[in-house]
């Protein structure tokens, strides 16, 4: 049942003459939220009322700090912004009537952006819902151009006690006790975001086992203790056609508390912005945002998550036992989106680099110590130097086309490199295509520049034709003319949505959904055009975003090592919890020389998080009998073909709480207590160190059809 502070009402305050005033509130039986008319209908209360807790902190003594619940961010021509909140407003009024509150803001002004706009902010609150629901209207006028609307923004989410965060960050982040000192950021979405939501939870008591710790090092967590009773609050977008967005998140200075808003990114009619008088503003993000409220940790999060996004478009393929074993019919939707039986079979990735003659004896060395089905991730396979000429593959090595053969022969899948969203700017095909013409522009109209080396490169858009015709010749060479199973498609997942300023592409200027739209379309003419010829072609990216998963068929997960973590941030399956049933992904940095325990680590958490497995090396060492991590890479490779792909290919991830023997038992029903163990080790990069603290024995826990399977 959902009970209201009014049954329908509307009130208008005058913000200069104020009196105090009772919070407005939406409440049901999960969640209630409260907005202070004092502060501007700022956001005082989110209360999760399954477990009694109110997230909201009171506004600190002494602290300046703007909580508006939404701000308008104007671009005047000169370029100059200027921010406007609830405080450039002359009246407000709230309308409560239903399930749904509406909060206008009159008035809104700006004499040097010549701004006079309305804003009205609406939270709905179904009836039985976890999920409040938030759109915001911007209606007037103004100077210049509406830029930028964030809302909802909240303010002052408290420390619990012992309390975690969850991060959308390619694979996925876990961050340690955020309230206190921690690093703000904006994340993208999509990319580097791979899903719309964040979570935050936690419990009064003390859980979390103290953790190794150095100078110069992050310490990561091995440890997953039961938090199923914790208090969550959620938020995020519900947005299935991905316009550009961003997730702000930051300590505002304020120690033990938490500020997280999402900035709406508005289209622009005309560009570029030269208008000094007012003109017609009139903007609602076309999708909904939302905070909502949970018991339990990411597990409860990511099941909240999915409900919604596992009936959007990206997840039609639907789940690995849904995907046909027979080849669909040529030119059919099906097979665009058909993950090939082999690429679902592969038991290892052999990330490795250059010539045939270097990399056949790898291959081949591989092949016999592991006897599974192998798939190469195949970097510096031409004659340029790598990242030179990209994404021009061609010519390559003399002896690619026998490369090629022969690693079929040797039972490995060889997919090569592409760079899929930069053009090199010296290469001829650049000069005589005239790539400049399909790149993504800043406001400036200048390209957005990526120097590799001593090379420049230029993003692309993928609105344009011309940059997907580009892929799709690239990639058919790759395939059809040169006999490769697939491509790789670099940076594709793991670049940033950034605005293009160029009305000639026809698509919107500043927001707007044309990079989502445009990629996915690379995707689908690419997959259709190269599978007319080869229908069990495959293509895989780095790093994980949501909104390709019905068009890729794996991602590469080289977070582990690679990824910058801050203090007390780490990698965590967060994207494995919501989507592993409909995506495959995989790798790491490890390699063969690397200590046991190290290896073990690096290569053992792709195990139990589901990855098929990799290794990465630039020159591989060999595996050889008496070598204890040789030996223990074939045995951790063997057990996920032969017993482990039952449930780690698309299985469903199920929680397994794993705590020192020494800490207290947990509710959750599944429990594994162990020794402890340190690692320490450093990434790919010799300023990236680690000491990991975790369990001696890591483990995991599957259903696939419904059948519980313990990974260990």
């Amino acid at each position: 049942m959902t009970r209201y502070a009014f049954a329908a009402v509307i009130i208008v305050v005058l913000l200069a003459t104020a009196a105090c005033a009772a919070p407005v509130e939406l409440s049901n039986d999960h969640l209630t939220i409260a907005l202070d008319p004092d502060d501007g209908y700022a956001v005082s209360s989110i209360v999760n009322r399954a477990q009694d807790v109110d997230f909201i902190a009171p506004r600190p003594e002494g602290v300046e700090q703007d909580r508006s619940p939404w701000a308008v961010v104007v671009r005047m021509p000169s370029g100059a912004v200027r921010t406007l909140t609830v405080a450039d407003a002359t009246s407000a009024s709230y309308a409560l009537e239903g399930d749904t509150l509406t909060v206008t803001w009159e008035g809104v002004r700006s004499d040097e952006a010549q701004a006079n706009l309305t804003v009205a902010m609406q939270v709905s609150l179904p009836d039985d819902s976890v999920k409040a629901f938030w759109t915001v209207t911007v209606s007037g006028q103004t100077a210049g151009a509406l830029w930028r609307v964030d809302c909802p923004r909240v303010f002052g989410v408290r420390s619990l006690g012992d309390d975690q965060m969850c991060v959308p960050y390619h694979w996925g982040r876990l961050v340690r006790d955020p309230t206190h000192g921690v690093r703000g950021l904006t994340l993208a979405c999509p990319q580097p975001a791979s899903m719309q939501f964040f979570a935050y939870w936690g419990t009064e008591d003390a859980r979390s086992p103290e953790l190794e710790a150095e100078e110069g090092s992050v310490s990561v967590s091995g440890w997953s203790q039961d938090r199923s009773d914790a208090a969550g609050l959620y938020w995020g977008s519900e947005d299935g056609e991905f316009y550009w967005k961003n997730f702000h998140y930051d300590g505002g200075g304020v120690d033990g508390q938490l500020h997280w808003w999402i900035e709406n990114v508005p289209s622009i009619e005309d560009w570029p912005v030269t208008a000094d008088v007012p003109g017609p503003v009139n903007y609602t993000p076309p999708y909904r945002n939302v905070v909502a409220v949970f018991t339990g940790d990411w597990h409860e999060a990511a099941a909240l998550y999915g409900e919604w996004a596992r009936d959007q478009l990206w997840s039609r393929r639907g789940t690995a036992d849904d995907w046909p074993d027979e080849t669909p019919a040529p030119g059919s939707d099906e097979l665009t989106q058909w993950v090939p039986n082999w690429f679902r079979e592969i038991g290892f990735w052999a990330k490795f680099y250059h010539e045939p003659a270097k990399i056949l004896p790898e291959w081949a060395a591989y092949s016999k110590w592991l006897r599974v089905p192998i798939a190469s991730h195949w970097y510096r396979s031409k004659i340029a130097r790598f990242n030179d000429n990209d994404p021009e593959n061609f010519p390559p090595d003399p002896y690619v086309l026998e490369g090629a053969r022969d690693a079929k022969a040797l039972g490995v899948r060889p997919m090569p490199y592409v760079l899929s969203t930069i053009w090199d700017t010296d290469t001829q095909s650049w000069i005589r295509e005239h790539g400049v013409e399909s790149t993504m522009t800043d406001e400036g109209g200048r390209f957005y520049e990526w120097l590799i080396g001593d090379q420049m490169f230029a993003w692309m858009c993928p609105h344009p034709e011309q940059w997907r015709a580009k892929m799709r010749e690239v990639c058919g060479k790759c395939i059809v003319e040169h006999g490769m199973s697939g491509v790789y498609l670099d940076v594709l997942a793991c670049g940033r949505s950034r605005g293009c300023y160029n009305p000639a592409h026809g698509h919107p200027v500043h927001g707007g959904n044309y990079q989502f739209v445009g990629n996915r379309r690379l995707m689908s003419e690419l997959r259709a055009e190269v599978r007319r010829l080869k229908p069990d072609a495959a293509f895989f990216i780095e790093c994980i975003d949501e909104v390709f998963s019905d068009l890729m068929d794996g991602y590469l997960t080289l977070d582990l090592t690679r990824g910058y973590m801050a203090s007390r941030e780490q990698v965590w399956p967060i994207f494995t919890a919501v989507y592993h049933p409909y995506a495959i992904n995989f790798g790491s940095d490890a390699n063969l020389g690397m200590d046991p325990d190290t290896f073990a680590v690096i290569y053992g958490r792709q195990f139990i998080w589901g990855s098929q497995l990799l290794n990465s090396s630039v020159v591989a060492k060999l595996p050889e009998e008496g070598d204890p991590t040789s030996e223990m890479f074939r045995d951790i490779t063997q057990a996920y073909h032969v017993v482990g792909r039952r449930f780690l290919m698309g299985g469903e991830w199920t929680r397994l709480a794993v705590r020192p023997k020494d800490a207290p038992a947990g509710n959750c029903g599944l429990e594994l207590a162990a020794d402890g163990a340190v690692i320490r080790y450093v990434g790919n990069r010799a300023d990236r160190k680690r000491i990991w603290t975790g369990p001696a024995v890591m483990a995991s826990a599957w259903k696939p059809d419904g059948v519980l399977g313990i990974v260990m």
